[in-house]
């Protein structure tokens, strides 16, 4: 009987963390889909590849394992042409509105700039080892990058 409520007791903490990441990585793309709506542009869509890739990524982020953006492009055959890791710490609902903000703001370029016709956005949050929420906001596009030396992949 006392495994069972351990058990329980321990998907629940689990599950209240993937409910904290779930709402962080909402809300920023909330944010970030308004502001493209007030001025009449297309929200992002996400991409399997990019999320794959990105996800690949945080978790070697989060293993403190050094990884390079150009051998996540060719090895999810999608071009991660911008991604930023920002860490959040989730103390109470003032500091988190400040901490949204922040990324808001750092992300208005991208966000506004970048052609949601060739472009991914993919958004997602890791807690690390010492309790802090990495938020990982990443573009990618199928398209070849020239500057970059970087191929076109096709859509398979």
């Amino acid at each position: 009987m006392k495994k069972l409520a351990f058990v329980l007791a321990l998907g629940f903490i689990s599950n209240s963390f993937s409910q904290k990441e779930l709402f962080i990585s909402s809300s920023i793309t909330k944010k970030l889909n308004e502001s493209r709506s007030q001025l009449n542009l297309n929200t992002f869509k996400n991409h399997d590849d990019l999320k794959i890739g990105v996800d690949f990524y945080s978790n070697q982020l989060i293993l403190a394992n050094n990884i390079d953006i150009d051998y996540i492009s060719k090895k999810f055959r999608i071009n991660i042409v911008n991604l930023n890791v920002y860490p959040i710490r989730y103390l109470n609902d003032e500091v988190w509105k400040e901490q949204l903000q922040y990324i808001i703001d750092a992300e208005t370029n991208n966000n506004l700039n970048t052609n949601d016709s060739y472009f991914y956005r993919y958004i997602t949050v890791k807690k690390n080892k010492s309790g802090d929420y990495l938020t990982i906001v990443a573009y990618g596009t199928k398209m070849a990058i020239p500057l970059c030396n970087r191929p076109g992949y096709s859509e398979k």
